[in-house]
């Protein structure tokens, strides 16, 4: 009934199930022990925000602050159990040199994956959005791999989007489920977590790029804020 839809009738937001699961799946039937590790330590720093957005998928009835706490929560856990270190910033005035604290620069990454997570939560709702944008998302960061020649971080890209083809299958044109929440929500923290790993190994390309990968979402939830 709200005067952003444009879907007639309800239409089950069950991507970000379907996504976690496929990815669990795959994390058990990689051959490579050291992806398997690395996917499950994801996985399991995301679950907090996963079990609080699928309530609200199903049953909305879940407060904005609760998601953003299970959100902040997940970004956390992520920023502690995954990543080891933290790109380097150059080329800002003043504010590069900030970089050099650790706890500036956790903190700063931790608020850009919290942003990035409710920028791809706007952009999910009309059919194909969302899911053509993390298409062409995941293509960038694939080449990305191809130019520094990195299989090890190539494969994570391949392992996400084969569940995004799929949900396009079902998205686009007929709209048959939306990502929702939790699907956003866990392909913006796994490819902003990706960015983050990626940029800090390999210093030689410009972090800059991450910029331009995740423009769209991190200019919406910029609008959003300043019109609110």
């Amino acid at each position: 009934s709200g005067e952003q839809r444009v879907h007639e009738g309800e239409i089950p937001r069950i991507g970000g199930v379907l996504i976690f699961i496929t990815l669990i799946l795959f994390s058990f039937l990689t051959s490579d022990p050291s992806l398997s590790q690395s996917l499950n330590l994801i996985l399991l720093s995301v679950l907090p925000m996963i079990v609080v957005t699928v309530k609200e998928d199903l049953f909305h009835n879940v407060g904005f602050k609760t998601r953003l706490v299970a959100l902040i929560i997940s970004s956390f856990l992520l920023l502690i159990l995954v990543v080891e270190s933290f790109p380097v910033v150059n080329h800002i005035p003043l504010i590069s040199n900030l970089f050099d604290d650790p706890l500036f620069s956790f903190c700063f990454f931790m608020l850009c994956l919290v942003a990035l997570a409710n920028g791809c939560n706007f952009i999910d709702g009309m059919n194909g959005l969302f899911g053509f944008y993390m298409l062409g998302c995941l293509m960038s960061c694939l080449q990305l791999t191809y130019i520094v020649d990195d299989l090890f971080m190539a494969q994570y890209i391949l392992a996400y989007v084969i569940p995004i083809i799929l949900f396009l299958l079902f998205n686009f044109p007929l709209g048959k489920i939306f990502m929702g929440d939790s699907g956003a929500y866990l392909m913006a923290l796994l490819t902003g977590v990706w960015a983050i790993i990626f940029f800090s190994i390999h210093d030689s390309i410009s972090s800059w790029n991450a910029a331009l990968i995740f423009f769209y979402p991190i200019m919406e939830v910029t609008y959003s804020i300043i019109r609110k």
